[in-house]
């Protein structure tokens, strides 16, 4: 050891030493931690798209699917030819004018007829308020 080897000095420096070494050791964890949190966020996100993909695709053959059934099922009703009993009885509903046969309407002029139809049935029950389905 040198001659002006001084004990306290050299223990002050230590520590001083060992608390940089601590600090820059913490500053360190605290980096990988970051590091970790935004691997595992881009992971999660890859996954999310991954999965969204996926149905996507399931939703789009299902589709497809379900386009060339109907195209197919249509094909052989075309080939299989009209039954008589349910053309009379189609010919019969839309006659009377069943909802279900008539062309759909204009959202506007719907909804008035709704309404006016509703005002008729508020009319008749005496003025009190309707509550239920107006019918056809």
């Amino acid at each position: 050891l040198p001659s002006d080897w001084d004990r306290k000095e050299y223990l002050k420096q230590k520590k001083e030493l060992f608390e940089y070494e601590k600090q820059r050791q913490q500053e360190l964890h605290e980096k990988r931690l970051k590091m970790e949190t935004l691997k595992m966020q881009q992971a999660s996100k890859e996954k999310r798209k991954l999965r969204k993909k996926l149905q996507r695709e399931e939703k789009l053959k299902t589709k497809l699917f379900k386009r060339g059934f109907n195209r197919l099922n249509n094909e052989d009703v075309k080939l299989e030819g009209e039954e008589m009993r349910r053309g009379i009885t189609r010919k019969i509903f839309k006659a009377s004018g069943l909802k279900r046969y008539r062309k759909q309407g204009i959202p506007r002029v719907k909804a008035r007829d709704k309404y006016a139809k509703k005002m008729k049935l508020w009319r008749r029950k005496g003025y009190k308020i309707y509550k239920g389905k107006t019918p056809n």
